[in-house]
């Protein structure tokens, strides 16, 4: 079994341009969608920079055991509320689809959009695609309309959205990111983020299982220590 790579989904909303980048050493160094988050936020995202304004990025991250052991996707941008770095966690199967679609290191969304649009990515296939017939849509509704009119397109209904409210979109400060009807990014304006970058939605369906190496050792791994977590908490409880 060779080296296993780690790919990134960059998304230049201003040129409307997507490309994929082998990004294997920083996962390597940084492991984990929030870590890798604060990196990229460090090197891509100027110090005075605007929230919401185009030098803000926007990173769906995720970790390299996403898919075998839970489904927690990172969402980190710079604050509209802190002026910080920002980052908030959402649960749901949003991370999941992203590995399944190839796309084990998250998605990365630079500049803004001139008009509202979603992104839709399908294994390989990966489009910015109007949005203006969702726009003022709650984000329950979006991901409701998106589910149905892409199982159209692709006879599937396990398509996996996460998008915005009207509060993203007229870019209130705290805006959230809502994915599986019921889980959400809901901290230091993620949303807002999302929104200032006309992007409503984004909607992922992958169909390829990914490869882990030794699954049941690291199951075995982890087992052992939860098991010796638990007991700490026991013998430490007051």
């Amino acid at each position: 079994m060779g080296e296993k790579k780690f790919k990134l989904l960059e998304v230049d909303l201003t040129q409307e341009k997507t490309r994929t980048v082998d990004v294997t050493e920083e996962v390597r160094r940084f492991v984990g969608g929030r870590s890798l988050g604060a990196k990229l936020l460090w090197d891509r995202v100027p110090p005075q920079a605007d929230p919401l304004g185009a030098d803000n990025v926007l990173y769906f991250g995720i970790g390299p055991m996403t898919g075998l052991l839970g489904s927690v996707t990172n969402v980190s941008a710079k604050s509209p509320l802190t002026n910080l770095r920002g980052q908030s966690n959402m649960n749901g199967h949003f991370g999941t689809e992203l590995i399944y679609a190839g796309y084990n290191a998250g998605v990365l969304f630079t500049g803004q959009a001139s008009r509202p649009v979603y992104l839709y990515v399908k294994d390989d296939q990966v489009e910015i695609r109007d949005a203006s017939h969702l726009s003022g849509k709650s984000g329950l509704e979006t991901q409701y309309h998106l589910v149905a009119e892409l199982k159209k397109e692709i006879d599937d209904q396990n398509i996996r959205v996460a998008a915005i409210g009207p509060a993203g979109e007229n870019r209130v400060r705290n805006a959230d990111i809502c994915h599986d009807f019921y889980h959400h990014a809901a901290r230091l304006g993620m949303g807002t983020v999302m929104g200032s970058k006309k992007l409503k939605a984004v909607a992922v369906k992958g169909t390829r299982p990914p490869g882990y190496a030794h699954p049941e050792n690291v199951l075995e791994i982890m087992k052992k220590w939860l098991h010796a977590g638990r007991l700490y908490r026991i013998q430490n409880r007051r």
